[in-house]
């Protein structure tokens, strides 16, 4: 068991990002809790927009499809500055 009483499997899993399956890199986490590396992260939001006109509002998370809202920064797109 790990330090906290959960299984060493479960603190591994949680540390690993499900797209690419790998430890997380600059690991980003979006409000329903999941979290995934910022490259993965952008190009999964970059693939799911693809088609969409510039000025689409949202994406889905990757695993529970949870709708979200693009973040604004004093009105600027926050994903220009993170991805």
């Amino acid at each position: 068991m790990a330090e906290g009483g959960l299984p060493a499997e479960l603190d591994l899993q949680l540390l690993e990002c499900p797209i690419c399956l790998e430890r997380l890199h600059q690991p980003k986490s979006l409000p329903c809790l999941h979290s995934f590396c910022q490259d993965c992260l952008g190009t999964c939001i970059t693939k799911e927009m693809s088609g969409q006109m510039a000025s689409a509002t949202s994406f889905s998370c990757p695993v529970c499809r949870l709708i979200r809202l693009k973040p604004r920064i004093n009105g600027q797109n926050i994903f220009r500055l993170i991805l």
